[in-house]
């Protein structure tokens, strides 16, 4: 997480602060948590990946006419048998994969960084921390009437805390607020410890522009079908007069979103 790189970089200079004041360690923590900040996420992004795997049944009859079996109707009504919600998070740069539902019974890592969580939200909205296959089916048309969840429906925003072991009056605040747009403002602030005695705040605050790419209404189709026959019906002598087909088709939906951030603007708050 990022908490806990910004707490090995301040470990690393508490010694060269010891001297100088408060004010200016906290002045130093909160400019050094927004740069550490920016150097490392800059350019960072994640990809969504949600799947909807879906099994049908439908059947059809066969009539004996004229020496020949030929269909007597068109294929039922397909039948839901069994569906399934994947979801994977890769990283946008190298497609290296931080979870994988296939291979885990645990939710999303939410939590992994400020960013992979505001991925999740992004696509997901307030139904980013749920059971996986609740966030996932939401997503798509799972049902009639249903309404699938557009990534950046709505905006957001979440407290961090950035604590920095044995130095209390250098713990920063990180709030940070999504737009719709995917864009995201991150406020770094020295941190309160005492409410009824409160230090000057300091903030910097870090804008971050959000490039997306998603194929929400256009996702990835993959449709397989299997056709078996069965219930023959002979007449008396043997002679197939009538047999269902049954047709068995596995369908899944992948709908992919990949948000990248770049820094556009670092400025005191």
């Amino acid at each position: 997480m990022v908490s806990a790189v910004l707490l090995a970089a301040a470990s690393a200079s508490s010694g060269r602060l010891s001297d100088i004041a408060q004010m200016d360690q906290r002045y130093y923590a909160v400019t050094s948590a927004a740069q550490l900040f920016c150097e490392s996420m800059d350019g960072t992004g994640y990809s969504i990946e949600r799947s909807w795997e879906l099994t049908t049944s439908s059947s059809r009859g066969y009539a004996l006419r004229d020496g020949k079996m030929v269909p007597t109707g068109p294929y039922s009504k397909p039948i839901k048998v069994d569906e399934d919600f994947g979801l994977k998070i890769k990283t946008a740069n190298d497609g290296s994969v931080l979870y994988d539902s296939s291979k885990t019974e645990t939710s999303a890592p939410q939590g992994a960084s400020i960013l992979s969580d505001a991925a999740l939200w992004y696509v997901f909205g307030s139904n980013y921390d749920k059971d996986k296959d609740l966030m996932v089916k939401n997503c798509f048309q799972y049902d009639e009437g249903v309404t699938p969840y557009r990534p950046g429906s709505v905006a957001s925003e979440w407290d961090y805390k950035a604590e920095f072991t044995g130095y209390s009056f250098l713990d920063v605040d990180i709030k940070l607020e999504l737009k719709q747009n995917g864009n995201i403002i991150i406020t770094f602030t020295n941190h309160q410890e005492d409410s009824a005695n409160p230090v000057d705040p300091f903030s910097v605050v870090v804008t971050m522009k959000a490039s997306i790419e998603d194929n929400f209404d256009s996702p990835n189709v993959s449709e397989i079908s299997r056709v078996k026959n069965g219930h023959f019906s002979p007449d008396d002598n043997g002679v197939l007069q009538s047999y269902t087909e049954e047709l068995t088709t596995d369908k899944t939906e992948t709908k992919t979103t990949t948000i990248t951030w770049q820094v556009s603007d670092v400025r005191k708050g």
